[in-house]
């Protein structure tokens, strides 16, 4: 039993390259606990679903975006060109992913529908919403995948500086959706770029 959970943390040793340090403080204090269990094959998950916002989460950054976030330790973390891919939960699938794209010129007003009709993101009936939080300007965008159609998405379009960062969360399937929004939004909510 012990060498398939050595094997297992090795392997995502192997995945997920180190992107991120880590503060070890707590940024909001309540008395909930974060709910592990075991599945059949040995290895144990996380389920923050049942976690307020911030109870455990740590200060977490990538240097090539410029970002901090807060985050659990416990999640996986994989850098791609010009993005962070983060794993919240695998039962049911949770995800984050921070991404850098358009630059040069780029400004907010230019998140339409239609120019977010081209990227095949979203199935149709998305809702596309200008929102203010910390005193930046983001547009959020609602609705589920064109892909999956099981996979609830909701992506926070910015700008830091002259480039265009998304923060993209999904869950799958989509009916979970509620079990993490109060934890997506804590995380939207304490975005900081350097």
């Amino acid at each position: 039993m012990l060498d398939k959970v050595l094997v297992c943390v090795i392997m995502l040793l192997l995945d997920f390259a180190p992107v991120v340090y880590a503060q070890n403080t707590r940024l909001l204090s309540t008395d909930k606990n974060i709910a592990t269990s075991n599945t059949i094959d040995g290895s144990s998950t996380t389920d923050i679903s049942s976690t307020a916002p911030g109870e455990t989460m740590q200060s977490c950054s990538d240097e090539g975006l410029g970002v901090e976030f807060p985050c659990m330790l416990a999640w996986p973390m994989k850098n791609t060109v010009d993005a962070l891919e983060i794993q919240i939960a695998t039962d049911p699938q949770v995800n984050m992913v921070i991404k850098k794209s358009e630059s040069d010129g780029f400004v907010l007003s230019k998140i339409t529908k239609d120019y977010l009709n081209k990227t095949n993101l979203y199935a149709d009936g998305f809702v596309l919403t200008p929102v203010s939080i910390n005193s930046a300007d983001m547009i959020r965008v609602t609705g589920t995948s064109k892909n999956f159609p099981y996979r609830q998405i909701e992506d926070f379009y910015m700008m830091n500086g002259n480039e265009l960062i998304s923060v993209m969360f999904s869950v799958e399937p989509n009916i979970l959706w509620g079990k993490y929004a109060e934890v997506f939004q804590y995380i939207i909510d304490n975005l900081n770029f350097r």
